[in-house]
């Protein structure tokens, strides 16, 4: 009789599980049945949300959750081509790179990568736009260098003046 009580002991420790994960940086323990606990788990994957299981993890997931919170933020403050246009127009020579447009309008960059990678690219259409209602608008175009290899920065060069003589 006690072999019967021992297994079945055994036999219920099998049947249960405990998860301990962060959530937002909290720390969030559940404990229940494998079905419950796998259930559990598909509605989390379903949903989306970043479970973390250790303290770097948690950090990371935590970071991201805020980069995701800034760039909603960010993506809801925009500015417009015109506001871009303007922008460039302040510059001296009109030089300005798309870095310099993002650190103007929020006082920092976003990577071609990452969470970040739709905002970046919504800016690099911004300024795409701005120079080319600029060049449209004057007489002349945009040239671009690479600065330290990987960045485009831009300049206005002017068209030359022709002069007719008679």
């Amino acid at each position: 009789m006690s072999d019967l009580r021992s297994s079945s002991a055994h036999k219920r420790r099998i049947d249960t599980a405990k998860l301990s994960f962060y959530i937002d940086g909290h720390p969030v323990e559940f404990e229940g049945t494998v079905e419950e606990v796998a259930s559990f788990l598909k509605m989390v994957q379903a949903q989306k949300i970043p479970l973390a299981t250790s303290e770097e993890e948690r950090k990371r997931a935590q970071l991201l959750t805020e980069e995701k919170a800034e760039i909603k933020k960010v993506k809801e403050n925009l500015p417009s081509v015109e506001q871009v246009k303007r922008y460039i127009l302040s510059q001296p020579d009109y030089r300005h790179s798309t870095f310099d447009i993002q650190r103007h309008f929020f006082g920092r960059t976003f990577k071609a990568r990452g969470p970040s990678e739709g905002l970046y690219h919504e800016f690099l259409y911004l300024a795409t736009d701005a120079r080319q209602l600029i060049e449209r608008e004057q007489s002349g175009r945009f040239e671009y260098s690479l600065e330290m290899g990987r960045h485009k920065v831009y300049r206005w060069v002017p068209e030359p003046k022709t002069v007719i003589r008679k």
